[in-house]
């Protein structure tokens, strides 16, 4: 593990993906489990290197995706004004808030064009598992299908 700078914590707060949810996803054992336990160690290993003093991952698309769809109340999401990165260099492609406004509550202004999520309750790297080992019946079981459900 790299050593951490002074003050920094050496565990994850609580809202990230970590060993733990990996081991998880490993010992379910159906595909969907198993392939995101393999890919998990891709983050993990990513993460560890260049962004955390720890062994985690931040699940950004999953949590995107999961804010979409209605299955994640934000605790702090305002609308901001968000822009891409167009320029040749580093940041290409790299999001461009303009959060001059968090110490007046994320006030909304007229060039705002996208809600950032900012904080959740910290409830969903679990969730997260538990929706990925639902995917799947244990190996050797036939998993329902819409077909077969229609014709039963």
């Amino acid at each position: 593990m790299p050593a951490s700078s002074p003050g920094t914590a050496r565990e994850p707060p609580g809202k990230d993906l970590t060993p733990a949810h990996q081991e998880r996803l490993r010992a379910h054992g159906t595909p969907a489990a198993r392939f995101a336990a393999d890919a998990l160690d891709v983050y993990l290993d990513f993460h560890e290197r260049i962004v955390f003093p720890f062994r985690a991952s931040a699940c950004h698309d999953p949590l995107a995706a999961a804010m979409a769809v209605g299955d994640l109340t934000p605790v702090r999401a305002p609308v901001l004004h968000v822009t891409v990165d167009t320029t040749q260099g580093p940041a290409r492609g790299e999001l461009v808030v303009d959060a001059r406004g968090m110490y007046r509550g994320y006030p909304r202004t007229p060039e705002a064009n996208a809600r950032v999520l900012l904080e959740t309750d910290g409830t969903f790297p679990e969730r997260l598992v538990e929706r990925i080992v639902s995917l799947d019946v244990p190996a050797g079981t036939a998993a329902p299908t819409a077909r077969t459900e229609a014709l039963s």
